[in-house]
């Protein structure tokens, strides 16, 4: 049986096409910057999840097993002024999807949400855990829980579901993923400290160990892990189901933490300064147990192995600049 898997071109989507293919998963990957390319029974199709003709043509010639949604715009920042792209991008093409899957007998879905949909007025205690009221602080934490809220009244139709309520995801297999890391604050900072340019940091609101905002941060390729093992669980899954789990490594790293630790590893000094807080959380960090306990998930990359990976990713393309 062969999954659909969208955004298969992109940082996720690469490391999952590699894992899925090891574990002899049959897919299609569909990406609007994808190559047409077949390899064995693997499919890479060139294509738009907001296509209703395309999609359905897709379901039609093709006997899925079940999809696995990835495909989404993130920046959080933008997506408050950018709201209609945003619900168009995130929300609508997860109710085709959805649509199609019931319309075609498709009855396994995985989505990729995101811990954005905690916010951070409704947060009650630490770690995170799903079953806490969520109230997202962006519109884009709005359209991840939009889609979470599409699969849940689906399971009276027949969609088994799980979402996967990714956190800061961070690191790379340099082997799988060819393209130059771009966002997240270890990869900016890590340029920052590389190229010698001035950089900020900002104070937490609440009190924290050194006084800078926690986060949680899990390694991609745990992150594709998960995807695999809910694929797992749907297909042992006997009735229809609707699970929440949260993906993270269940671990505080602070950001002057993490500017420590980049300085350490490529024995440079960052040129920065710590600035008033702003208007964000003070701490985010996932409780995973149910993770750990549903799909036999829990993280394994180590953050600084993490950590390592970004800087080889990052000095590899800096070195070929160079040499052109």
């Amino acid at each position: 049986m062969t999954w659909l898997v969208t955004g298969v071109s992109g940082y996720i989507g690469t490391h999952l096409a590699s894992d899925l293919t090891e574990k002899g998963i049959d897919f299609v990957g569909v990406d609007l910057f994808a190559k047409d390319l077949e390899l064995g029974e693997q499919k890479y199709i060139v294509g738009d999840v907001l296509d209703l003709a395309f999609l359905e043509d897709l379901f039609e010639r093709n006997e899925f097993e079940g999809v696995i949604h990835l495909s989404s715009l993130k920046d959080a920042t933008l997506s408050n002024t950018q709201i209609n792209r945003y619900w168009k991008f995130n929300v609508t093409s997860t109710d085709l999807l959805v649509q199609l899957s019931i319309k075609y007998g498709v009855s396994n879905f995985v989505l990729a949400s995101s811990a954005a949909v905690y916010g951070e007025s409704t947060v009650a205690s630490y770690p995170l855990q799903e079953s806490q009221k969520v109230q997202p602080d962006n519109f884009y934490g709005f359209t991840k829980l939009a889609s979470e809220e599409i699969l849940k009244n689906s399971k009276s139709l027949g969609i088994s579901s799980i979402s996967l309520r990714f956190f800061n995801v961070v690191g790379v297999n340099n082997t799988i993923f060819l393209g130059r890391l771009k966002g997240g604050f270890p990869v900016t900072c890590a340029e920052k400290i590389l190229e010698g340019e001035d950089f900020e940091i900002f104070k937490a609101k609440d009190l924290t160990l050194d006084g800078t905002c926690l986060r949680d941060y899990v390694d991609v390729q745990d992150v594709s892990l998960s995807i695999v093992k809910s694929i797992f669980f749907l297909r042992n899954s006997k009735d229809s189901i609707c699970e929440v789990l949260n993906i993270g490594s269940g671990c505080e790293k602070s950001t002057l933490q993490i500017v420590r630790e980049l300085e350490s590893l490529l024995g440079l000094r960052g040129q920065f300064k710590i600035m008033s807080s702003r208007e964000e959380s003070s701490r985010s960090v996932a409780d995973i147990r149910m993770a750990e306990s549903l799909i036999d998930w829990s993280p394994s990359v180590d953050f600084s192995e993490s950590l390592n990976s970004v800087l080889l990713n990052l000095k590899s393309f800096e070195n070929s600049e160079q040499q052109s």
